[in-house]
């Protein structure tokens, strides 16, 4: 009898998470061509960050709809890295399995090498149970799993908001952060990943970026290149062999640093 009722259990929780009035109504498939169709005006960070494939599904329930949005990432390092510059302050949904972030509006998770967006345009706080049931019934048909992005150990965990970690490989990922100067100034042609994060330390804040490049000279040639690259706004006040410092328009120093294959920058300091 006691194993009866669980069964019945799982069978009403199935049945709850999933409602069969919905129906996949279309689907359609993005490469890297055509993405800017679908993403108007945001197609450069996904490609950027390392964009493989997006497989739209429509699912329809009288006149409410689901948009079930794949996004196939190179990486998990990619995947991570989208889902940090979209998911805004994270307030997780319980019952996924992934780290995610949203509401009844909206879910956005990742998981492996996959960018989940799942989108309630009606805003029925009904339907979040269908979104969620979706969500997991992806990453169990892909065999998703959690893997460590080993970039994040870039950053000290000493004094760091973790809130804060961002993710970049080029112009467009990087411009939410700091503003150097026009174009790819730090040479990651959207191939190389740095990492960034805000720190407080005695009631002070500062930003730290790290880039970790594949050779010790490679990185050496980006630093020495970087002074004629920047934007008019920053002031050089010290270049040495493996520093520079510079003042920005808000008064804001910096701190850019060589050390071997990794290049280290400090943004927004009250002082040095």
């Amino acid at each position: 009898m006691k194993k009866v009722l669980i069964l019945i259990i799982i069978f009403f929780n199935l049945s709850y998470s999933f409602s069969s009035e919905w129906k996949l109504s279309k689907t359609r498939t993005y490469k890297a061509n055509n993405l800017y169709g679908y993403i108007d005006g945001g197609a450069e960070l996904f490609l950027e960050l390392g964009f493989k494939q997006l497989t739209v599904h429509y699912y329809s329930n009288g006149k409410s709809e689901l948009v079930m949005d794949l996004y196939e990432m190179e990486s998990p390092e990619s995947a991570l890295a989208i889902y940090l510059q979209k998911c805004g302050r994270e307030t997780p949904i319980k019952g996924i399995n992934a780290r995610n972030s949203g509401d009844k509006y909206q879910i956005i998770c990742y998981k492996g090498n996959y960018l989940i967006v799942i989108n309630n345009s009606s805003g029925n706080n009904d339907y979040l149970q269908d979104m969620i049931f979706l969500t997991n019934s992806f990453i169990r048909e892909k065999k998703l799993s959690d893997v460590k992005v080993n970039i994040l150990n870039l950053l000290p965990e000493k004094n760091l908001k973790k809130e804060s970690i961002v993710i970049f490989r080029g112009p467009y990922s990087l411009s939410p952060i700091y503003t150097f100067g026009e174009g790819d100034v730090f040479q990651l042609k959207g191939q190389i990943f740095g990492v960034s994060g805000d720190y407080q330390v005695n009631k002070k804040n500062y930003t730290l970026l790290v880039i970790k490049y594949p050779s010790s000279f490679l990185a050496y040639q980006v630093f020495n290149s970087l002074q004629g690259k920047f934007d008019k706004t920053k002031r050089i006040l010290q270049k040495e062999k493996s520093k520079i410092i510079f003042k920005d328009h808000l008064n804001k120093y910096a701190v850019i640093e060589l050390d071997k294959e990794i290049i280290r920058i400090k943004i927004n300091l009250n002082n040095i």
